[in-house]
């Protein structure tokens, strides 16, 4: 009974496992990809990024953040097992730091397992390039109980079950680069590290480096280009290469793929193949309720299976999430808050000049800077006094009274103009730092005049001397 279960695990299961993984597991995922013939390395603009080409996370346009799952069944047709596969992934844009995608993969038999968690990173190095990092946690496992159903007694002395489960941890690098709209190229280097999955300890007898060396997963490179016209067709060519054979195939090794949009790009056909299958799919994506994206593909394969009658099928769903609107920025100093006094002046009296600060955006600002300045006919706009740094919450709604001091030194007619984040348009000192809704409405103004101190004598007008009662006293 031992025997037969595992001539059925060498004979049957492990070569399809080994076919199904022999695209290696970087190219295995993802009902719209596969239905182009595994050509995505150039194009990675949805849910699947994150595993064919995390660089492509840059790209995605609106900042949308995107969960997929993918649903496969294998080699439908065959007897005694049923395998299939599922993958599941989460991308989410952070502003400023860069794009983040998290995904779980997972293909089982009834007697085998393979999973994988991995974790992924873009950064947009330009507008035009993107780097992409992976990190992958790998884990294979034997059902054990698929082995020794009816049969008495432990296995443990059949060296190929020494372990139930296995574990390797790699990681990759990608680029991609789009120097026109409509064209792109991407390249993703996978498994860089090579690490062993084998069910062999190290010290183990009877086997040599060279099964060791054999359990390794395969370094891949896997660089392509995507041409789109007029933004419903698009052609992509892939080429991968791996340094060692896989179940005999070639190391280098084409893909071509095809895909076509239309009904206001809401339903796709998409065709592809490469010299180990055949595939074709379609997509109906609906934005009525949620943004929704259904993927299916078929794949034949081209290989000895062929020969059983075995297929594939994959079906995946995606969900386009925006991010939530950001909350808009929006400071408000207009002239009719602005007040000054005395409003005429004389040379040498000190001026007081009072403005409103109001915040009428959506969120509270924590710092933000205020100038006052003013236009002189011959050094054009000359500061009035020190730019004021208020360092202190500023909520919705509230306002803040800004107060600056001014002493003229000759006389004239002045007109003031106060700014709050100022934008530096008219003095270049100043550089604006709050992205507001609004950068009209951060500026008023308001005139004094100022005059010369009044200068004059006092005299009497003239010298005359004039009597207007006379009296006269007699004494006897």
């Amino acid at each position: 009974m031992i025997r037969r279960w595992l001539t059925f695990l060498g004979v049957v299961i492990l070569p399809l496992i080994l076919n199904a993984q022999s695209q290696n597991v970087e190219d295995q995922f993802g009902a719209r990809p596969l239905g182009m013939g595994r050509t995505f390395v150039a194009l990675a603009d949805d849910g699947n990024a994150p595993y064919w080409n995390p660089a492509g996370m840059s790209f995605i346009t609106g900042n949308e953040r995107i969960a997929t799952g993918m649903y496969s069944r294998l080699f439908m047709g065959i007897d005694n097992d049923a395998l299939g596969e599922g993958f599941l992934s989460y991308l989410h844009h952070y502003e400023g730091f860069g794009s983040v995608g998290i995904s779980l993969t997972h293909f089982y038999s009834n007697i085998y397992t393979e999973s994988s968690f991995n974790l992924s990173y873009a950064v947009p190095i330009s507008k035009k390039f993107s780097l992409g990092l992976n990190g992958r946690m790998l884990m294979n496992a034997i059902d054990e109980g698929g082995f020794v159903e009816g049969i008495d007694g432990p296995m443990s002395s059949d060296p190929l079950l020494d372990k139930s489960s296995i574990y390797g941890f790699t990681g990759g690098v990608a680029f991609m680069y789009k120097p026109q709209r409509n064209l792109s190229f991407g390249l993703n280097a996978a498994n860089l590290n090579e690490p062993e999955m084998t069910w062999l300890e190290t010290g183990d007898t009877g086997y040599d480096q060279e099964a060791l060396d054999a359990s390794k997963v395969p370094m891949t490179i896997r660089f392509g280009s995507a041409y789109t016209y007029h933004n419903y067709l698009t052609f992509a060519l892939d080429f991968r290469y791996s340094n060692k054979e896989i179940n005999g195939g070639n190391q280098f090794k084409p893909y071509g793929g095809v895909e076509y949009w239309f009904s206001n790009k809401t339903v796709a056909l998409r065709s592809g193949g490469n010299p180990e299958e055949y595939s074709f799919g379609f997509s109906y994506r609906s934005k009525k309720f949620l943004d929704m994206q259904i993927d299916y593909a078929f794949i034949y394969p081209l290989t000895e299976i062929r020969k059983a009658g075995v297929t594939s099928h994959k079906l995946s769903l995606s969900l386009r999430f925006l991010p939530p609107p950001k909350p808009l920025f929006d400071l408000e100093l207009v002239s009719e808050d602005m007040t000054i006094y005395p409003q005429n002046a004389i040379i040498e009296e000190e001026i007081t000049i009072t403005a409103i600060v109001r915040n009428i955006g959506e969120k509270a600002v924590d710092n933000y800077t205020v100038s006052l300045y003013y236009e002189d006919s011959e050094k054009g706009y000359v500061n009035a006094a020190s730019p004021q740094f208020i360092d202190e919450k500023l909520d919705v709604d509230e306002e803040k009274e800004i107060v600056f001091k001014w002493t003229p030194y000759a006389k004239g007619t002045y007109q003031f103009f106060a700014r709050v984040d100022d934008d530096g348009s008219v003095l270049p000192d100043f550089n604006s730092a709050i992205e507001e809704v609004d950068e009209l409405n951060n500026e008023g103004s308001i005139k004094c005049r100022v005059f010369p101190l009044p200068e004059g004598t006092i005299s009497p007008l003239e010298n005359v001397l004039t009597v207007n009662e006379l009296k006269l006293i007699r004494e006897e």
